[in-house]
């Protein structure tokens, strides 16, 4: 059986219809996305709330130590010595290795014997325990 043309222009509006919603539709959830995780890391720009923030951290108090194992650091933030001594061992040492000895991510794996996906795993956790000792403490500056 042979389809008419008008069967076949109908067919092709049907299809191109379909694609066009398809296509509406993923752009309506890219915008989302977008939209959300723009949300997610949106920076306060109260002023009030910088100057404060300036001013109480101009000058320390006193310099505090961590030591683990063979590692010291100084920290010169109290909020964040606090946090940091809540870190388990292991997130504690590749924390310290990383950002006061400057070690990389291949370094820190050969000096502890683990993977480097295990290291930055260990990283990222650390910065997620961090960062809710942060909203924690700080949760009527934020109004949370």
């Amino acid at each position: 059986m042979k389809s008419s043309p008008q069967d076949k222009e109908k067919s092709v509006c049907a299809m191109f219809d379909s694609y066009c919603k398809k296509v509406m539709s993923n752009a309506g959830k890219n915008y989302k996305r977008i939209y959300y995780r723009q949300r997610k890391f949106e920076i306060i720009k109260d002023q009030d709330y910088i100057n404060n923030f300036k001013n109480s951290q101009s000058e320390p108090k006193e310099i505090l130590r961590i030591k683990v194992e063979k590692l010291e650091c100084e920290v010169k933030n109290e909020l964040l010595y606090s946090a940091l001594i809540l870190l388990p061992k292991k997130h504690l040492i590749i924390i310290i290795l990383s950002f006061w000895y400057d070690w990389k991510k291949k370094a820190i794996s050969a000096y502890l014997g683990l993977d480097m996906k295990t290291i930055y795993n260990y990283k990222r956790r650390a910065f997620d325990i961090i960062k809710n000792y942060f909203i924690k403490e700080n949760k009527h500056e934020f109004n949370i």
